[in-house]
Order: structure tokens, then C-alpha cells, then sequence
């Protein structure tokens, strides 16, 4: 079993109706890895939940696949030894806190939206802004 799963849950997302998010269960000290991410499958071109690596679409597994997006975000990506992404902490992060990475961090060009709604007080208000 994933060691880091006991870290996180997956819940109903608390302050928007964009679906599940990931949230801290537990206090997550910076540097330390909040969830370990395996490829479900390679794909042929980009999707709604696909991450992108040097060019090639990937999904991956639950938890990591629901992460959602923040301009100002708790974690960034790095590629593990199983081809996956971990979510490494860049900050502390207290239990309840909802676990997030710039997607502009690893997407040449992000698709499934354009407007962003992360909250944060330095959002960029749109994807793919060349500002990562």
C-alpha cells in the first residue's frame, strides 16, 4: 500500500462546485512527499486529466489525478522512479488544507479551461499565461 495515502483524502470540495479535491489528513512538513503518483496509462494526446512530461500525455492515479490547481500552490511536481509525479510539499501544510500544484508547472498549454478560479490572492485569472 502507498505510504503517502494516509497523508491525504480525497473529499467533495469544500468552497466550490468543481467536484472531489485532495486535502491534507495529516500536517505535511515542506519538503516532505504528500502523494506518490504511478501512470494508470499513456496517452495519445492530451485530456481533461492528463499530465504532460517532456511532450507526452499521461494519466495517473487517484489521489494524485485530482489535485486541483492554485497560482500560489502547497506542492510541485517531480517525476518518480515509476514514471508517475510526486507531489512534494513546498511549504508546510496543516491537516484539512487542500493539497495544490500550478498546473502551468509541467502543461506546455492547458486546455480544459482557460479562466482560473483558484482564490488565491496572487491568481493570475487565466491559464496558460506564460507566467510559471
Amino acid at each position: 500500500m502507498d505510504k503517502t495515502i494516509d497523508k491525504v483524502a480525497v473529499e467533495k470540495h469544500l468552497s466550490k462546485d468543481i467536484g472531489r479535491a485532495v486535502y491534507a489528513s495529516v500536517n505535511v512538513r515542506e519538503h516532505e512527499v504528500v502523494i506518490e503518483s504511478r501512470i494508470v496509462r499513456p496517452l495519445p494526446k492530451r485530456d481533461k486529466y492528463s499530465m504532460e512530461f517532456n511532450g507526452e500525455h499521461i494519466l495517473i492515479d487517484e489521489p494524485g489525478v485530482l489535485v486541483n490547481h492554485s497560482c500560489s500552490p502547497n506542492c510541485r511536481l517531480e517525476k518518480n522512479k515509476s514514471g508517475g509525479f510526486d507531489f512534494i510539499a513546498t511549504q508546510d501544510i496543516s491537516a484539512g488544507e487542500e493539497i495544490t500544484y500550478d498546473y502551468e508547472s509541467n502543461e506546455s498549454a492547458i486546455t480544459a479551461f482557460e479562466e482560473c478560479c483558484c482564490g488565491s490572492s496572487q491568481c493570475r485569472g487565466r491559464m496558460n499565461s506564460g507566467n510559471c
